[in-house]
């Protein structure tokens, strides 16, 4: 797997699923980078209300419908898309869990 530029056709992705979200017990600053204020101020209320539980399933189906969206832009479009089978966190794993990112496969 590898991105060598990102100007070229894009041919094959991992694409992520949501069927579930749990909260970590805090938004990482790496996350925080780039967002606006009422981002952050909703994030960080949102982690001390759901800390290490899972979101109300309404959410987690927004998430869900944007991600087949994206599925059959890409689809259409000629992209191979790799989808993820659903995890469970284990108990020794620190909290949080989303599986809705999207890797870049080749070029």
């Amino acid at each position: 797997m590898g991105v060598y530029n990102e100007y070229s056709r894009l041919n094959e992705v991992i694409l992520g699923i949501s069927p579930k979200i749990i909260m970590q017990s805090e938004l990482p600053v790496e996350m925080e980078a780039g967002m606006s204020w009422t981002d952050k101020i909703t994030y960080r209320f949102g982690h001390k209300i759901f800390n290490k539980r899972a979101l109300p399933q309404i959410i987690s189906n927004k998430y869900q419908m944007e991600l087949e969206k994206l599925n059959n832009v890409l689809v259409e479009h000629g992209v191979k898309v790799h989808r993820l089978e659903p995890i469970e966190p284990m108990e020794s794993e620190p909290g949080g869990l989303m599986q809705m990112f999207i890797l870049k496969v080749g070029t």
